[in-house]
């Protein structure tokens, strides 16, 4: 099963436009994985921060009082 699956994406990925559309597919995929890995860390780190201050990040009531 996967000698004949590693020979379809083999042969798929041969083919001319076929080919292309599959490594332009690749890369478009890797590019929005990296992307929301640095959205996910600046959120944890804008998260540890707020707690470090004391005040949840998502707190807007308490933003509201302070002015």
């Amino acid at each position: 099963m996967n000698d004949w699956l590693f020979r379809a994406i083999q042969w798929a990925y041969e083919m001319p436009i076929i080919g292309w559309l599959i490594g332009i597919g690749g890369v478009l995929f890797m590019l929005s994985i990296i992307w929301y890995g640095i959205i996910m860390l600046l959120m944890l780190v804008g998260s540890t921060y707020a707690k470090i201050r004391g005040k949840d990040k998502n707190d807007i009531e308490d933003e509201k009082e302070d002015e």
